[in-house]
C-alpha cells in the first residue's frame, strides 16, 4: 500500500513540475525564434546580423539547458518528499478542556470546530502533513486538559516543533462564557511528533 502511494505521489508531482517546466521552456523557445527572425528580416546578409542570432542561440540553448536540469532535480526533491510524508501515519489530537464542564455534545460541536479549523490552516501551511493524514484515514484522538493554562502550555510546545495548531474560542451562546477558549486541535502532523507532546494526556 505504501509503495503505491509512494509511485503515486512521485508521478504526480513529477508531471506538474515537467507540465511547468515545458510551459516555460516553450516561451522562452518562442521568444527566441522572434528575436532572431527579426533580426534576420533586418539585414541577412551582413556578418553582424548572423553572428548575432548565433549568440542568441548559444546563450538561449545554455540556459535553457540549465533550466531544465534545476527542474527536474527539484521535482525528483518535492516528490521525494511527498512519498516520505505519505508514508509515515499522521494525526490530529483535539485537546478539550475539563474545567468548563460542557455537555458531550457541547463538547462534540467544539472538536467539529477545531477539526475544521486546524485543517483549513494546514492546508495552507502544511500541504503534505495533510495529505498525508488524509491517506491514512484522517486519524484523530480526544484528550483532556485541566485548564487553559495547560492548553497554551501544549501549544507553545507544538509549535516550537512546527506542528499546526487551532483553538476554538467560542461565542458564548450556550454554556460557556463569549471568548472560551474551548478546544485546541494539535496537527494534523506525524503521529510520533503529536504523541511526544500529548502523550501525558488522558482520554476523554
Amino acid at each position: 500500500m505504501q509503495s503505491q502511494w509512494h509511485m503515486y505521489s512521485s508521478r504526480r508531482c513529477s508531471s506538474r513540475y515537467q507540465n511547468t517546466s515545458t510551459k516555460k521552456s516553450r516561451f522562452a523557445a518562442e521568444l527566441t525564434v522572434i528575436i532572431a527572425v527579426g533580426i534576420a528580416i533586418m539585414d541577412w546578409g551582413n556578418p553582424g546580423v548572423l553572428a548575432s542570432i548565433g549568440i542568441c542561440s548559444a546563450i538561449f540553448g545554455f540556459y535553457l539547458g540549465r533550466f531544465q536540469q534545476g527542474s527536474a532535480m527539484n521535482a525528483l526533491k518535492i516528490a521525494g518528499n511527498v512519498a516520505r510524508q505519505r508514508s509515515v501515519r499522521h494525526q490530529m489530537c483535539l485537546l478539550v478542556r475539563k474545567d468548563l464542564k460542557m455537555g458531550k455534545g457541547k463538547q462534540a460541536a467544539q472538536c467539529a470546530h477545531a477539526t475544521l479549523g486546524a485543517y483549513r490552516r494546514a492546508v495552507r501551511l502544511y500541504p503534505e502533513a495533510v495529505w498525508a493524514w488524509e491517506t491514512f484515514g484522517q486519524a484523530k484522538i480526544a484528550v483532556q486538559v485541566e485548564n487553559e493554562q495547560e492548553m497554551m502550555e501544549v501549544k507553545a510546545q507544538a509549535e516550537a516543533a512546527g506542528i499546526c495548531t487551532y483553538v476554538v474560542e467560542d461565542a458564548g451562546r450556550t454554556q460557556v462564557e463569549p471568548g472560551s477558549r474551548t478546544v485546541m486541535a494539535v496537527g494534523p502532523a506525524e503521529k510520533t511528533l503529536v504523541d511526544s507532546i500529548t502523550r501525558h494526556l488522558k482520554l476523554l
